[in-house]
């Protein structure tokens, strides 16, 4: 089997692979989305960085509240996306 053979072998190989893996754990029509629409950049918030000061609404009751305002003692735990 000659080098070229089995070098094209091999990326039809990887390649399968990863439209399989794509397929199956992404989907094609959500890969393009996230190809086309995602705007998303490194931030500039650290490992000790002090939180931003930002409006999140309290599970409990709904109401806003700022992080920074919210007593040291208890943590504050944030989900992104659906949980359901």
């Amino acid at each position: 089997m000659s080098k070229r053979v089995w070098i094209l072998g091999s990326v039809a190989v990887v390649l399968t692979a990863a439209a399989v893996f794509v397929q199956t754990q992404i989907g094609f029509s959500n890969l393009i989305g996230i190809l086309r629409y995602d705007t998303r950049r490194e931030g500039d918030l650290k490992v000790g960085d002090p939180a931003p000061s930002v409006l999140l609404h309290e599970i409990e009751n709904g109401a806003p509240t700022r992080i920074l305002e919210r007593p040291p003692d208890r943590p504050v735990i944030l989900v992104f996306g659906s949980f359901t």
